[in-house]
């Protein structure tokens, strides 16, 4: 119950820092269309937090099924998603590109098989292929530039689950 918490937490400070977006919608946006997998994924990821959707979105990318569910047993799954979606965003309109930055390497994929086994309390966790990718995003408000970030994160493939993203660098992987 601990580490259910702390995700929550984990992921209501990252929403709070990052997760507050736009009322500009994830379509109204050029860009070109994924050429991979793992490339579509970092696109619908990097929209769930740049633009208002839906936060099961955010959510489902970056936990496995087994702690979803567990979640959705004990209620937190729905009072996330829920304060997730009706989150405030800071900014009028986020645009961004998006490039795969590396190719994980075996270190890095234990590594991420680690993240998730720690993070979500599961027994034991297999990562084939990973992927870093930046995105490049500028935030403005009522049409003059706030800010811009630099969003450093990975995708994985989890064994059994699909591509999830880890909220980290491929560095902070070794």
């Amino acid at each position: 119950m601990k580490k259910i918490l702390t995700a929550i937490l984990s992921a209501a400070i990252f929403m709070g820092a990052y997760g507050c977006g736009n009322s500009k919608s994830s379509s109204e946006t050029s860009r070109p269309e994924p050429s991979t997998p793992q490339e579509k994924v970092a696109y619908e990821w990097t929209d769930s937090y740049t633009y208002k959707s839906d936060g099961s979105v955010f959510y489902s990318y970056l936990q496995p099924e087994s702690y979803i569910q567990q979640m959705k047993d004990n209620g937190s799954w729905e009072k996330s998603v829920i304060a997730f979606n009706q989150k405030e965003r800071f900014w009028d309109e986020a645009d961004y590109t998006l490039s795969q930055t590396a190719v994980l390497n075996e270190a890095q994929l234990k590594g991420a098989e680690k993240n998730f086994c720690d993070f979500y309390d599961l027994e034991s966790a297999k990562v084939t292929e990973g992927y870093e990718f930046t995105a490049d995003i500028d935030y403005s408000e009522k049409g003059s530039k706030k800010y811009d970030e630099n969003k450093v994160f990975c995708v994985v493939m989890l064994e059994g689950e699909g591509w999830k993203v880890i909220n980290s660098t491929s560095a902070e992987l070794q």
